[in-house]
């Protein structure tokens, strides 16, 4: 069983809630040198009393393609188990009576501001959004985050196009500044240290 320094607990309390447990346990094991598994990741969470972004709870992810798309019920499911289903699904053209429409905004449990784009029950973040519709798409595994750390700063000079990686050595390294200018020269300080290592690795 791993016994976590001081610095890799900080290190999982400055990242678990925006990543995934899967994204975090390799980024961790890359930069301390270790092998803890996905589940031990989310265990040290719970034990730090950490919390998750509402966009990066559970296990799938924007894009992950569940195993039973496009296959009947039949064809992963038993007779009971298909007349239980049908039980409890609603029927064609029935709309829950607290169902909200789509362009409806919410607060998320982490206090962002999320956006419903399509049913019955999508959403993304605003920020994620915006960006979308007037900058250019959100590559899988990329995020956009507020260059001033104000969630609700929605002005395009604000919203910054991270990685994951970059995102956590961001936060780890204290480049994250109320300061959006400031935090954008964090995030090209990232992408230089980032260039050298490639290259240093491309050298050897």
């Amino acid at each position: 069983m791993h016994k976590y320094t001081k610095e890799e607990k900080n290190f999982i309390r400055k990242n678990y809630h925006n990543h995934t447990n899967k994204e975090l346990t390799k980024i961790f094991n890359k930069k301390f040198n270790t092998d803890v598994t996905v589940k031990a990741i989310s265990a040290q969470g719970k034990e730090l009393k950490l919390h998750k972004d509402d966009e990066f709870k559970g296990s799938f992810k924007k894009g992950h393609t569940p195993q039973n798309k496009g296959k009947k019920l039949e064809d992963y499911l038993n007779d009971e188990q298909i007349k239980n289903v049908q039980r409890t699904q609603f029927k064609k053209g029935h709309r829950p009576h607290n169902a909200r429409p789509i362009g409806s905004e919410r607060f998320g449990k982490d206090k962002y501001i999320y956006v419903k784009i399509g049913e019955p029950n999508i959403w993304l973040p605003k920020q994620a959004l915006i960006y979308e519709n007037y900058i250019g798409e959100v590559p899988k595994g990329c995020k956009v985050i507020f260059a001033d750390g104000n969630k609700y700063n929605f002005e395009l000079d604000n919203l910054l196009l991270v990685t994951s990686e970059e995102l956590l050595k961001i936060n780890s390294n204290g480049f994250y500044y109320r300061n959006k200018e400031a935090t954008k020269c964090g995030l090209n300080m990232v992408k230089i240290m980032n260039e050298i290592k490639k290259r240093k690795r491309n050298n050897e």
